[in-house]
């Protein structure tokens, strides 16, 4: 979608695209910084004599002014979120020195601002008045999710280094009822499912499903503690499809069933 010319708007244009592999982009520029996260497949982009292959969860970043476009024609379908924005100098002193003012630049394993993308674009839908203000806090939390990746391009996947587990910890802690799957997970990491299960259970030492389960347990524990839902409440915002299967679940792992769990305070309802 091509947006409103106001100068003081922070994004000139915005859209997520599932191409054909035959499709090309003609060169063209932006006034903006263009950003092209790569959500499947893959593409080849160019700018002047140089190339860059985008595989799925790399983004690639183009300056102000610098003719670039789609030129190769690849071997599958693939899908983009593309992006132009402004970038405010004084906001943002420590990431201009990170990105090249000349020549594009990508960044690998980027897949996590995904979620920056969706909600940058679910308020660029949203109503006015409501849409200005969420647009500019959208805007800010992509720019930095951008400047986290671009301070630690090379991440390494080791025991020393848990980046990857501590992230899908903290989007499933802060999130257990939502429905996280391991496709969809790997997806927002910039991963392959088999990838990224590997990986995980190398950094976390359980699988995705095993930490699933354990997180929302414990998310159900905290809200048994404080007795102010009902059963079934719980269990629906815990990220379990019933009561049933969540008092299942529950006696499984802790022994006993969510009724007869014992806390201080006041219990939960039935």
């Amino acid at each position: 979608m091509e947006l409103d010319s106001d100068t003081s708007h922070p994004v000139s244009h915005f859209g997520e695209y599932v191409l054909d592999r035959n499709l090309v982009v003609a060169f063209h520029s932006h006034a903006t910084w263009e950003m092209v996260l790569q959500t499947g497949g893959s593409s080849t982009w160019t700018e002047g004599s140089r190339t860059c292959r985008l595989e799925m969860g790399d983004l690639l970043i183009c300056p102000p002014r610098v003719p670039h476009g789609k030129t190769h024609r690849g071997n599958s379908e693939f899908r983009i979120y593309f992006a132009g924005l402004r970038m405010d100098p004084e906001r943002w002193p420590s990431l201009r020195p990170l990105l090249s003012q000349k020549h594009m630049v990508k960044i690998g394993q980027a897949g996590e601002i995904t979620r920056n993308f969706r909600i940058l674009e679910d308020e660029l839908l949203a109503e006015r008045p409501q849409q200005q203000e969420g647009v500019w806090l959208a805007w800010k939390q992509l720019w930095l999710g951008v400047y986290r990746l671009a301070c630690s391009p090379r991440r390494t996947w080791n025991q020393a280094n848990r980046w990857l587990a501590q992230r899908v910890k903290s989007l499933v802690e802060a999130q257990p009822g939502e429905r996280w799957t391991l496709p969809g997970m790997a997806r927002l990491m910039g991963y392959s499912p088999n990838h990224f299960a590997g990986l995980f259970k190398q950094q976390s030492g359980r699988t995705f499903h095993q930490y699933l389960l354990d997180a929302r347990i414990e998310a159900a524990k905290a809200a048994l503690q404080l007795g102010e839902q009902t059963l079934t409440e719980i269990a629906l915002q815990s990220g379990f499809g019933s009561s049933q299967h969540f008092s299942a679940a529950f006696c499984r792992k802790t022994g006993t069933s969510p009724s007869r769990w014992k806390f201080p305070g006041k219990p939960a309802r039935k």
